[in-house]
């Protein structure tokens, strides 16, 4: 299932309202849904009733920031 479903008038990626973890690195991050969570962290919703996906990574920081980051370890493993 996928994470994002596209809406097909506007072009926009939204969050899928059925997806309620991704996994980044191994790790499964929980998808969060409630709207109040965004508003929370000054995130003002530029669509109703739905999440960007850009505003979904930003509701992602700053608990799951380093997920997002390549290590020199990563990069050694794979240079391309």
């Amino acid at each position: 299932m996928p994470a994002l479903v596209e809406d097909e008038e506007t072009y926009i990626s939204y969050l899928n309202a059925d997806v309620r973890h991704i996994k980044v690195k191994d790790q499964l991050v929980p998808v969060v849904h409630d709207l109040q969570h965004y508003r929370a962290k000054g995130i003002m919703l530029e669509y109703p009733g739905k999440i960007a996906n850009y505003e979904f990574l930003r509701g992602l920081i700053p608990e799951y920031a380093d997920l997002f980051w390549v290590t020199l370890e990563e990069i050694a493993k794979n240079p391309s």
